[in-house]
């Protein structure tokens, strides 16, 4: 599986009619398998992005292809990509309208045309899949917690059984314990699916501890692409871009300026908590 993306643009109208870009050449490769971060302010053009991805929106110029095929091609099958790169939205309410969570999950391999043994069984393999205690099954989906709104959100997605799954903002609005299980629970699908996963997130420390690569857009232009300790190095580069480092690099960094030998690239608590043993242990040598 991969998409690839050839200088796309995307225009849309502005309150006086006029045409602005919200996306402008952009050119990206996504493989099988990759677990990928797209920071950026408001307004840089992810959520446009995303929606690109999986056909819901077709760019004014430019081409995407699955898979080799370009989707934009007469007679491309748009409905069929969104069942292999699956969305799901910031605000989990806007893919959730069944009486119930199990019937909610159903809805999509439903209108895949399976038969309903197949339905019944990626439904309820779904629903384990997302943590979900057996009670919630009956349960309407508007009554959960938000957390959970955002599990039944992904369950409906993997009973589809997507080769991508892509997830806009999926801990925003939610505790640190709530925050903390969706993350996890993001990290184990993405192991254990072995899908590519995408993650639209205004958190760095989320970006730095758990995806792969990280891709910065500002002002709908992919501005930087490497692994988040590359990307994160760049501190003066991002504040351009209105964008910050993970607190425990700015940490290092000020400990650095204050005579400490502290590994300044630090960009999680773990290696923070590293490289104080090891400054502590050298100066104690």
């Amino acid at each position: 599986m991969s998409i690839r993306l050839e200088h796309v643009c995307y225009q849309h109208k502005d309150m006086k009619g006029t045409e602005q870009y919200t996306l402008k050449d952009i050119n990206l490769s996504i493989e099988d398998g990759e677990y990928i971060g797209i920071i950026g302010h408001t307004g840089s053009g992810k959520s446009t992005l995303l929606q690109l991805l999986n056909g819901l929106e077709s760019p004014t110029t430019g081409n995407i292809y699955y898979n080799g095929t370009n989707i934009q091609d007469k007679g491309f099958d748009r409905v069929g990509l969104r069942t292999k790169v699956g969305l799901v939205f910031q605000y989990p309410e806007y893919q959730l309208f069944e009486s119930s969570v199990i019937k909610d999950i159903k809805f999509g391999p439903k209108n895949l045309g399976l038969e309903p043994l197949e339905v019944d069984l990626r439904s309820y393999q779904a629903f384990r899949d997302v943590g979900l205690h057996e009670k919630y099954l009956d349960a309407s989906p508007f009554q959960l917690s938000g957390g959970q709104k955002r599990r039944v959100a992904i369950a409906g997605i993997l009973a589809m059984q997507p080769e991508v799954l892509i997830l806009d903002e999926p801990t925003a609005g939610l505790d640190p314990v709530g925050r903390k299980e969706i993350l996890s629970l993001i990290d184990r699908l993405h192991k254990e699916k072995h899908c590519t996963v995408i993650v639209v997130s205004h958190s760095m420390e989320d970006m730095a501890n758990h995806v792969e690569r990280l891709v910065v857009l500002y002002d709908g232009q992919i501005r930087m692409d490497g692994s988040p300790k590359e990307v994160f190095q760049e501190e003066t580069v991002l504040e351009k871009y209105g964008l910050s480092v993970p607190s425990v690099n700015r940490i290092a960094k000020r400990l650095e300026k204050d005579g400490y030998r502290l590994d300044t690239s630090v960009i999680t608590v773990e290696e923070a908590k590293e490289a104080i043993l090891e400054c502590y242990g050298s100066r104690h040598m």
